[in-house]
């Protein structure tokens, strides 16, 4: 029988470990979304929890936490995936959207004042509960960019994008060198150090982080140029924002809308991007999925929320 050494011994539980997280993940993500069972999702959080605990206190430290997107990896295999905004800041209200079934949850930092503090609880509370942690800026920032990713975002939406050269400039700030202009660290997102830097490298380089969000006449017109560029994952619409800026008021299923974002999609999946959709109504739904669009955005949790505790409140009030 060979004999290791404790160096040797602790190498090999560590692969066993990675191994074992690996393999949880990907059965993780294969069965909650058939069954939609959260039942499924309790037990992938507490295996998940005793094999990083078990990385932690016998491995000498945790799992790496970047990992190839579980979102992206969904489309790939041909499969849906939903999101939802979220615009009330909650590291409970993420693991809530990641228990009833969600894939992605976008934390917003357009609309809403957010301390770094709590949008860090906020991605610890998704990746413990497994749903995708992706944020959306006000403008191009490639130092937040960088210390987003560093922190764990898997994506970082682009609001009201309006051109390539934003687009490009984003994608400098999330690849390394020689693909973008990144700098680099060892801290959490390596495991602290548990995945070497040449393969953290390798591995960030082949993600597609960027998601540029089209809103504006402007962006409709620049769509073709950016779906040129790598490192370009998906196209969200925003319909609310791109009727006032045609000039149509607050009104995003007016029929210019809905015809500016058919062209979207279908310049959309000519490039092999993928396009999200933010159906805001049944027909427009049915119309999406008809269509073969499969990444969705069910709208905003403040929204929600706020019309499903008005509605609570009138059924009681009703004689």
């Amino acid at each position: 029988m060979t004999k290791h050494s404790t160096a040797q011994r602790l190498k090999i539980l560590k692969a066993l470990a990675f191994s074992q997280l690996c393999a949880i993940d990907t059965i993780f993500y294969a069965l909650h979304h058939e069954y939609r069972c959260s039942i499924i999702k309790i037990v992938y959080t507490h295996l998940r929890m005793i094999i990083i605990g078990f990385g932690v206190c016998s491995l000498k430290g945790p799992v790496s936490v970047i990992r190839t997107s579980p979102v992206f990896s969904r489309l790939h295999g041909g499969k849906n995936v939903y999101g939802m905004l979220n615009s009330l800041p909650s590291p409970m209200l993420c693991e809530m959207l990641a228990f009833a079934g969600y894939d992605f949850v976008i934390l917003d930092l357009e609309h809403l004042l957010r301390s770094e503090e709590e949008l860090m609880h906020c991605i610890r509370a998704c990746e413990a509960a497994g749903i995708s942690p992706w944020l959306r800026m006000p403008q191009v920032d490639q130092k937040l960019i960088g210390r987003a990713l560093d922190a764990g975002i898997e994506a970082i939406v682009l609001s009201r994008t309006e051109s390539a050269e934003q687009v490009r400039c984003a994608i400098e700030a999330a690849f390394f060198p020689p693909l973008g202009k990144r700098g680099i660290t060892g801290g959490r997102i390596t495991g602290f150090g548990r995945l070497s830097l040449p393969d953290y490298i390798e591995l960030a380089n082949r993600q597609t982080p960027i998601i540029p969000m089209i809103e504006s006449r402007a962006g409709v017109e620049a769509l073709g140029d950016i779906l040129q560029l790598a490192g370009v994952g998906m196209i969200m619409e925003g319909a609310l924002d791109l009727a006032l800026d045609l000039g149509l008021g607050p009104d995003p299923l007016n029929p210019l809308v809905w015809q500016a974002l058919q062209g979207m999609a279908d310049a959309c999946l000519g490039a092999g991007v993928a396009f999200c959709a933010n159906p805001r109504t049944a027909e427009q739904n049915a119309q999406w999925r008809s269509r073969g669009v499969r990444s969705f955005l069910a709208g905003e949790d403040r929204g929600l929320l706020h019309n499903a505790l008005k509605a609570r409140l009138h059924s009681l009030q009703q004689q």
